[in-house]
């Protein structure tokens, strides 16, 4: 699913979006837009759901009784005035004949500390309205636990603004406001959404699940699955993968999966965005106690001027491994007039997912990824049975100047061995093959094929 439509004609795989908006989007008109999708591919992009600024959810000051300017993280009036608001559009978008397989949210609201700022009189308001001690101090500190906070190590709330003195006391607000806004958004749209259409998948910019065991952090190092284990707005994760390095790169203490610098890289800003599909997609698989999981991340162009590792095969790269890592498929953010958005961008995602359906694209694929990548390894393989066999795919650090090096690969009893000369190392690849896809997209990675019964490369 593509945010705008392919820059010259139709791409293969590529699929643009109708976009409506909240709350001013007439039914019959979207659903006259929608009406030329091809089957089973109906897609909306809605921009921006927000049950956040009813002010029947404003907090209530102890010494008036009366309501201030600002939000509490209680959303009962704007979570039902926003619910009432989709009961009714999907109700006549449905009577207008309007199709509906997917539902891609971009709603980006919140009350984490980076939405509500570092000035205190927000926090002031939440901490001296009558429910915080049970409905919110109380969850905080319980979620806190696991991270070895005390109540006395929990600060007043207005010091999380910008007088914290550890990074978990952030941690820990953030991930109970991520929870509860998008159970409220979840409530109030895809609540209505489900009932009209059950079959319809969705998801919502950057919601997902996750889990403590698999740690990642955001572009600036702070940690976003340590605390908790987040929530859906629909019935599919929705991870950001677009290689941005922002204050990761700087190792202050806590804000880096190494401990120390990450520096900025084509090589680590791909293995950063391998690893967070990889965290939200295990993570999944322990929420929902299975392993087939419903995970589809925003994928950037290939020009994007954030992206670390943009306008080389490490983006097709990035793509392959987040299929074979679990992705069930891509949001593929192409938006119009970017200046950095090359001509060929479209062509080169519709190029990378046409290899990929071509290898791996069968209704049995199923990861075998069972943990995060090395953070320091030179080299990255990701797994995916599929079609009766083990397909890797196996990447190399960028180690000089143009492109990383290809390994030499031999075969020695059953066992397959790739090995760089650049640096020594190899990946073993049991009753393992090369294979040359006649639709390479990359000259980055190479394709090995196991037996389906095989053990997983090491």
């Amino acid at each position: 699913m593509s945010w705008a439509p392919w820059s010259s004609g139709t791409g293969a795989h590529i699929y643009p979006m109708v976009t409506f908006y909240y709350p001013t989007a007439v039914p019959a008109t979207v659903a006259q837009s929608a009406a030329s999708a091809p089957s089973g591919k109906a897609a909306l992009l809605l921009l921006h759901a927000t049950i956040l600024g009813n002010k029947g959810d404003l907090c209530i000051s102890p010494s008036t009784g009366q309501p201030t300017t600002y939000q509490c993280p209680y959303f009962q009036n704007g979570t039902s005035a926003t619910q009432a608001w989709f009961n009714q559009f999907f109700t006549s978008y449905q009577s207008a004949g309007g199709r509906l397989d997917y539902l891609v949210a971009d709603s980006e609201v919140s009350l984490s500390n980076w939405a509500i700022g570092t000035a205190t009189p927000p926090y002031d308001a939440i901490s001296s309205d009558s429910r915080y001690s049970n409905q919110t101090l109380s969850p905080l500190l319980t979620m806190g636990k696991s991270m070895g906070l005390t109540k006395s190590e929990m600060p007043p709330l207005s010091e999380i603004g910008s007088q914290y003195t550890d990074i978990n006391q952030i941690g820990v607000w953030n991930e109970l406001m991520t929870e509860r806004v998008g159970a409220a958004l979840s409530a109030a749209v895809y609540t209505p959404l489900k009932s009209l259409y059950p079959d319809a998948k969705m998801s919502d910019y950057g919601y997902s699940f996750h889990n403590p065991e698999f740690p990642i952090w955001d572009p600036n190092g702070w940690p976003q699955a340590q605390f908790g284990e987040g929530v859906l707005n629909g019935n599919f994760g929705a991870p950001a993968l677009y290689g941005q390095l922002k204050q990761i790169t700087l190792g202050i203490q806590g804000r880096s999966p190494t401990g120390q610098a990450f520096p900025v890289t084509a090589f680590n800003g791909f293995r950063y965005d391998v690893n967070t599909i990889r965290a939200v997609v295990l993570g999944t698989q322990l929420q929902l106690h299975k392993t087939m999981v419903s995970v589809s991340p925003w994928v950037a162009y290939l020009g994007y001027t954030g992206s670390a590792y943009r306008t080389t095969d490490y983006y097709q790269e990035m793509v392959i491994h987040a299929v074979l890592s679990g992705a069930s498929y891509v949001l593929y953010w192409n938006p119009p007039n970017q200046g950095d958005n090359g001509p060929n961008d479209d062509e080169i995602m519709s190029a990378v997912l046409t290899e990929l359906n071509s290898v791996v694209g069968y209704s049995d694929r199923q990861t075998v990824v069972t943990g995060l990548s090395s953070w320091t390894s030179n080299n990255l393989v990701s797994t995916t049975y599929a079609n009766g066999q083990k397909v890797s795919r196996l990447t190399h650090a960028q180690l000089s100047s143009g492109a990383p090096t290809l390994p030499t690969c031999t075969s020695a009893k059953s066992l397959l061995t790739c090995t760089y000369s650049d640096d020594g190392s190899a990946v073993h690849f049991p009753s393992g093959t090369v294979y040359s896809s006649p639709l390479s997209s990359s000259t980055y990675g190479i394709w090995v094929i196991q037996l389906g019964t095989a053990s997983n490369p090491y």
